[in-house]
């Protein structure tokens, strides 16, 4: 069960499944119990083995996705390739791994994804492998060390020039101040500053960097197009730092750990009062804000964008959300080089209309909120096709067992139209042949399509390039195990449609079509990256995000494995 390496004093915990909400507990009668991150740092602080550690020694969470934080139903999957979208905020929720490096007091190594030990041979080193997802997208090995306890944030919120006076430091500010401090930790490093665990030393520098993060957030407390849009974010430190750098000769590329320092040194010579949009130059912000102010109905809008119950509550943090999902958003838009093409492929338009680009920004708002990427085109056009019910129930297929298999866009029963249910039609249709590697007769199974949206040009082109993007949210499909084959259909007009099956996301590999490609490259490369002094506004002339203008409102393949040498000792 839990064991530690006398050679190197370093606690593993083999074979327990993790996920991203919590880790399987084998119980006596064969059960396996999933305990949150608390309970599951209860158990492992029991432990005698746990206890004896010595200061220096880490932890290693042999367990998937422990070290991963993870936004939306993250935890309604179990196939180890799925793309789950990013947590909102990460300086508020934290991964199970670092719950245990708090709990602990010891310092913690675990994979922000489904990981593995291997071996070539019995006697050649071992591996720590850290598989990918569908999309190609590596996972990683990261340190986590134990955060500061409330005594220690106050005397954090001191030095940061948070609180001042010898009283107790507000819970408010306690929390601001460990925001600050995983900022830190994200910007430099899990090891930048006290370890707040005996045995290890401290950075020299870390005062000064606190001091100046500390200034950047009374800076934000001080400006009125920021105060009322959430607490300091990753993004606002990014955007800072990225501002900075070009604004000091730097020129325009992603900050480094020097351009952070630059930014917090001259943040903590700056004078009282100073306003951070003053302090730095970021357009948007103020842009956004003054858009955000102007909604009619706030809540309404933000639950629209976001996503949330009609009856949810819209506070702080759904605030913030909402409002880096439209800074994010007219970033995006003023980077594209052609907007109306843009928009023809991802809202799967039949022909260019320059009357769609509120649409279009809106889309982009709405999908960066959900967790998409509105720069990889494909990836937003298939976030439109979830809008337009691509992903809803009534589309699934099942094999004989009643498992989804799979996706039904073509047509219906005639009961469907009169409120009945929805019955998949088979349309037999014999494809053209092709060769495989072998020279045998082959032939491209056919790709069943949606009649109002999937069978326009734009969406084939969308079904072409990277069915993964498209699949990937659909949480029927990712709970599928990783080795089962799944694969979408197709059926065109006179023509064979390209199929693939999630396995890779990219080309068939069904024993029926083995040795044949049908992928096709149609849709162009997404733009680039924005510049950082653009500015533009998608939602300009759309004063909601329902307005006219505007819609209402993991599986995928079985993942690589991208290994890191390490040796248990």
């Amino acid at each position: 069960m839990w064991s530690v390496s006398p050679s190197s004093r370093t606690g593993t915990a083999p074979g327990r499944s993790g996920g991203p909400r919590g880790v399987g507990m084998p119980q006596k009668d064969g059960s396996t119990y999933v305990a949150s991150d608390h309970e599951f740092t209860g158990w492992l602080t029991r432990r005698p083995s746990v206890r004896g550690l010595r200061d220096q020694d880490w932890i290693y969470l042999d367990s998937c996705w422990t070290g991963g934080v993870y936004g939306g139903n993250a935890g309604a999957f179990s196939n180890w390739a799925a793309s789950v979208p990013p947590v909102p905020d990460p300086l508020a929720d934290i991964p199970i791994a670092q719950v245990v490096a708090n709990g602990t007091r010891k310092r913690v190594r675990a994979g922000d994804r489904a990981i593995a030990y291997s071996q070539a041979t019995p006697h050649s080193p071992v591996w720590f492998a850290v598989y990918t997802d569908a999309r190609g997208r590596p996972g990683r090995l990261l340190e986590f060390w134990p955060e500061p306890r409330d005594a220690e944030l106050a005397d954090l919120a001191r030095t940061a020039g948070l609180h001042s006076g010898p009283g107790p430091v507000p819970r408010d500010v306690l929390d601001r101040t460990l925001r600050l401090v995983r900022a830190l930790r994200h910007a430099f490093g899990p090891g930048v500053g006290p370890a707040f665990a005996p045995g290890i030393g401290q950075d020299p520098s870390y005062d000064d960097l606190l001091r100046g993060i500390g200034a950047l957030e009374l800076m934000r407390q001080n400006d009125p197009h920021l105060n009322d849009m959430g607490p300091f974010t990753l993004e606002l430190f990014q955007r800072a730092a990225l501002a900075n750098l070009r604004d000091h000769g730097g020129g325009v590329r992603p900050p480094d750990v020097g351009a952070y320092r630059d930014l917090l040194a001259r943040a903590a010579g700056a004078s009282p009062g100073t306003r951070l949009t003053d302090f730095v130059r970021v357009p948007f912000l103020a842009m956004v804000t003054q858009r955000t102010r102007n909604f009619r109905d706030l809540r309404a809008a933000a639950i629209q964008v976001l996503r949330l119950d009609p009856g949810a509550t819209v506070g702080p943090a759904e605030i913030s959300r909402f409002y880096w999902a439209q800074v994010k958003s007219a970033e995006w838009f003023s980077s594209l080089p052609d907007v109306h093409t843009t928009a023809l492929v991802a809202l799967h338009l039949p022909a260019p209309d320059p009357s769609k680009r509120a649409e279009l920004g809106w889309l982009a708002t709405r999908a960066i909120a959900a967790g998409r990427d509105p720069y990889n085109v494909v990836e937003l056009a298939a976030f439109h096709l979830e809008e337009l019910g691509a992903l809803d129930a009534r589309t699934l297929t099942h094999d004989a067992h009643g498992r989804p298999n799979g996706r039904n866009w073509g047509a219906t029963d005639r009961r469907t139209a009169r409120g009945g249910r929805r019955t998949p039609r088979p349309r037999p249709r014999t494809p053209r042949p092709r060769r495989g590697e072998d020279g045998r007769r082959t032939r491209c199974p056919p790709v069943r399509r949606q009649r109002d949206a999937v069978e326009r040009v734009a969406a084939e082109r969308v079904a072409v390039e990277r069915p993964s993007a498209r699949r990937a949210p659909a949480p029927a499909v990712r709970r599928r195990p990783g080795h089962r084959p799944d694969h979408l259909g197709a059926q065109g007009h006179g023509r064979a449609r390209p199929f693939w099956s999630h396995r890779a996301g990219l080309t068939v590999r069904h024993p029926r079509y083995a040795g044949h490609s049908c992928r096709r490259r149609l849709v162009p490369h997404a733009p680039v990256r924005p510049a950082p002094d653009a500015a533009a506004d998608p939602g300009r002339g759309l004063d909601e995000p329902g307005g006219s203008d505007g819609r209402g409102g993991p599986g995928a393949g079985r993942g690589r494995s991208r290994h890191i040498r390490h040796g248990r000792g």
